[in-house]
């Protein structure tokens, strides 16, 4: 796999998916692509910034790259990016952590990353290009849908319904038999759902 890397080069999710392919061996060639003035010519733990997305498409084209992740954490250009080089001959594979549990029942879409200690359990349905943080939890027939964002140490119940471009902020958690609309914002430590009796 020739991969590269999109956008927060300098950020926390470039560092986090760098860290996890070189931890993991998940791809023989690995470069980042940003479009920032201030990233040209840096490197990521050792992986190069090789320039602005501009020359993604020509790297493919030249074979450099056959596949990439997006990075950025913001919900709508990690959405604009993913919609605009699926049109291309890259693949999106998802980048998952060893140190993350899922379930063997759990089924995942394209272009997903799930760094450590993040776990994901059964018959959880999760759509596309969706990114999980560390010690995040989705539990059991929860449904998620695609360019999702889940910060660190969110909790998540049963039977959850998440559609798409949502944002949970740091440990919020969400209670059982939720329904979370499209482009909704669970705040830091928000709780969210109904709250049951005995």
């Amino acid at each position: 796999m020739k991969l590269a890397i999109l956008g927060s080069a300098l950020a926390g999710g470039g560092v986090q998916i760098v860290d996890i392919l070189l931890d993991e061996n998940l791809a023989l060639d690995v470069r980042i692509y940003d479009d920032r003035e201030d990233a040209q010519g840096r490197n990521v733990l050792g992986v190069p910034i090789v320039g602005s997305l501009d020359r993604l498409l020509p790297d493919v084209s030249d074979g450099y790259v056959d596949s990439a992740i997006i990075a950025v954490g913001s919900i709508g250009p990690r959405k604009e990016l993913f919609a605009k080089y699926s049109k291309s001959p890259l693949k999106f594979p998802n980048i998952i952590s060893s140190k993350s549990t899922l379930s063997r029942s759990a089924v995942l879409g394209r272009g997903n990353v799930i760094l450590p200690h993040v776990y994901i359990g059964p018959r959880v349905l999760i759509g596309n290009n969706n990114y999980f943080t560390t010690s995040t939890v989705i539990n059991h027939d929860t449904s998620i849908g695609s360019h999702c964002y889940f910060s660190s140490s969110v909790s998540v119940a049963g039977r959850v319904a998440i559609a798409n471009c949502v944002r949970l902020d740091t440990a919020c958690c969400v209670t059982a038999d939720s329904v979370i609309e499209d482009d909704s914002l669970i705040g830091p430590g928000e709780s969210f759902g109904p709250v049951r009796g005995r």
